[in-house]
């Protein structure tokens, strides 16, 4: 006897598939097309278990809820001990007539700008190298109070004019908090060496400024340790933008130049040509003029 191989059809692909798939999804008169996971599953057996209509949780559920009154952030973060620059304080619930206080300083009210519930604008108080907290509160009101450890921090050291021109050449003045600066100290401002000239003490000294790109720049001081600042120096395309060039270098000598051209294209006028110039009173009859004629034409 002989057996022939034929190929299998798509009737044939469609009733394997469904042998296979079967046993799966079962049909019943009071429950049709029910699955065989839900069934074993009723009946306390294993199986995979499928949420298919529930879906998944909303994320914004788990968040933990905001609290009425606190502080998010402090920009910029970090500063100079000696204070003095702008900060924005971010948070909730900011009220008209906030306190506000870095560390256990208090700062005074002409200080404070309140711009809505979720922003205050600050001057920094000075303090001391490190983190402090940076805390708010509405009036007497205990019950508002909140804080964020660790808000601010204080710069070790800091430089005097925090800028200058590309070409380098400017002196500056730098100012620690805790230092202990000596003949052996070396600074670096953007890993190029700032020339040390006068140590005046252990927490002041005096250095000139390397050429340097746009821009600001790190400056480093190396004593027994290396202390970093960020953003310590800027480097500028000119110390002053209505006497400096693109060098940063002064340009008294174009300018002296242009007021020399000036008093010598003065000078070349002769007295003639200065007395064919006709008058204001002159000109202005002259320019009256046709207008007149006009006048008596019509």
């Amino acid at each position: 006897m002989r057996t022939w191989a034929r190929p299998l059809g798509l009737a044939g692909v469609l009733a394997l598939f469904g042998a296979v798939f079967a046993p799966g999804c079962l049909s019943r008169a009071d429950a049709p097309f029910t699955r065989q996971s839900d069934r074993d599953r009723d009946a306390g057996g294993g199986g995979l278990n499928i949420d298919v209509d529930g879906g998944t949780s909303d994320a914004a559920d788990e968040l933990p809820p905001t609290a009425p009154h606190a502080v998010l952030g402090v920009n910029p973060p970090r500063g100079a001990f000696a204070g003095g620059g702008l900060a924005l304080i971010s948070g909730n619930g900011f009220a008209g007539n906030a306190r506000v206080w870095f560390g256990d300083v208090e700062l005074d009210r002409s200080e404070i700008v309140p711009i809505d519930p979720q922003r205050i604008q600050v001057t920094v108080p000075p303090g001391h190298t490190g983190a402090v907290d940076v805390s708010v509160q509405n009036g007497s009101d205990e019950s508002t109070l909140a804080a964020l450890a660790g808000g601010y921090s204080y710069d070790q050291f800091y430089a005097d004019p925090g800028s200058g021109p590309t070409s380098g050449g400017t002196q500056i003045t730098l100012h620690g908090d805790g230092t202990r600066w000596n003949d052996a100290t070396e600074v670096a401002i953007d890993q190029n060496p700032c020339v040390v000239n006068e140590v005046v003490s252990k927490t002041e000294l005096r250095c000139t400024t390397p050429p340097g790109t746009p821009g600001s720049k790190p400056i480093r001081v190396s004593t027994s340790v290396d202390v970093d600042t960020l953003d310590a120096f800027v480097y500028s395309n000119s110390d002053n933008g209505f006497k400096g060039g693109l060098s940063g270098d002064t340009i008294w000598r174009t300018r002296t130049f242009s007021r020399r051209m000036l008093a010598a294209s003065r000078s070349t006028k002769s007295p003639s040509s200065a007395r064919s110039a006709p008058s204001p009173s002159r000109a202005s009859a002259t320019s009256r003029r046709p207008s007149s004629m006009s006048a008596s034409t019509a």
